[in-house]
């Protein structure tokens, strides 16, 4: 079975080891950064299949992130999925110019999030 790499951009430790314990056993292989900055050094030398994005994460928020990946032409077709606690229109619209593949709300809902992870793979 082929691992399907999975980038999780988010500054809670907690949140991250939900998504890494839940699928364990799957064919994802997660691999998590705590800010927008370490995650944009890892994708120099790495290309995920998928990135899971927090919004509010000190240093560089999560848009600022997005942004910066989708001007660059090797890492403009990665899906993006957002999980945040932000979920307001004027951030859904955001996403929805920034190309995002699912916009989730906190808490997790882990159900949700592999049917996104899965869309975002597989269609």
């Amino acid at each position: 079975m082929n691992k399907r790499n999975v980038l999780i951009v988010e500054d809670s430790p907690e949140v991250a080891e939900i998504i890494k314990v839940a699928f364990r056993r799957t064919e994802l292989e997660i691999h998590h950064e705590a800010n927008a900055l370490n995650a944009l050094t890892y994708l120099q030398s790495h290309k995920p299949d998928v990135i899971i994005l927090d919004l509010g994460m000190p240093g560089m928020s999560g848009w600022e992130f997005l942004r910066n990946i989708r001007s660059q032409d090797h890492l403009s077709d990665i899906p993006v999925i957002i999980l945040t606690a932000h979920t307001d229109h004027e951030n859904r619209k955001t996403g929805r110019l920034l190309r995002v593949s699912a916009y989730l709300q906190k808490p997790i809902d882990l159900t949700a999030l592999r049917n996104a992870i899965d869309d975002a793979l597989y269609l």
